[in-house]
């Protein structure tokens, strides 16, 4: 009886563990983060596009082949409609809408409801979300996103204070690259370990139900 109550724990206990609610920002590792919410792909590496111009940028993520992928652009500020919600010059983004109207800025969800701190805060340089660490957050970044009133400018997004506001494309500021939809996350160290456990445990499981039976 103490063999079956022992293999009953040590199941239960494996089986929630691995059924345990994943964060919006999950690590898929070579460099990726999902994004569960926005259904994207993240770079973890928010400083590898280096300071370039919008058109020089869009190129640039157009191009990018990453981790396997090519399919890559830069983070949006509206996904459907070509203008970001809360899209008034030097207004802070995202926070005069609801959360589910914010998914359509994807800068401004990051800012917004993943990275650490409040609005108005600096959330430059490296930033930890759970188990994903992202790194090179930069002062401003452009959006794919243009200005639909003026083709000479596009959008950006402010992480050092939380604003957006839009500009000439000849500026040169930093891009995020992101892709559609999630990438197969890569095993996570232990995982192999836990499930032996979790068969030994079931196996014992089953020798206890022998005996009794």
């Amino acid at each position: 009886m103490r063999e079956k109550t022992w293999a009953l724990a040590l199941t239960v206990g494996l089986l929630g563990a691995g059924g345990a609610t994943q964060a919006a920002l999950v690590d898929a590792g070579n460099g990726l983060v999902n994004d569960t919410v926005l259904d994207i792909t993240w770079v973890a590496d928010a400083s590898l596009s280096g300071g370039q111009s919008w058109g020089d940028l869009v190129d640039w993520a157009e191009n990018l082949v990453y981790a396997g992928y090519d399919d890559w652009r830069l983070a949006s500020m509206s996904v459907a409609a070509g203008t970001p919600t809360g899209a008034t010059d030097s207004i802070i983004a995202c926070q005069t809408d609801t959360e589910v109207n914010c998914r359509d800025n994807e800068l401004g969800y990051m800012y917004t409801y993943y990275l650490p701190g409040n609005y108005g805060d600096n959330k430059t340089g490296d930033q930890t979300v759970g188990d994903v660490t992202l790194t090179g957050i930069q002062n401003v970044y452009w959006s794919g996103t243009e200005f639909a009133s003026d083709p000479v400018g596009a959008w950006f997004f402010d992480p050092d204070l939380g604003f957006q506001a839009f500009d000439g494309k000849v500026l040169q500021f930093y891009g995020w690259a992101v892709r559609p939809g999630q990438v197969a996350a890569a095993p996570l160290p232990g995982t192999a370990l836990l499930m032996a456990l979790g068969f030994g445990a079931m196996a014992l499981l089953r020798r206890a139900r022998r005996r009794l039976w």
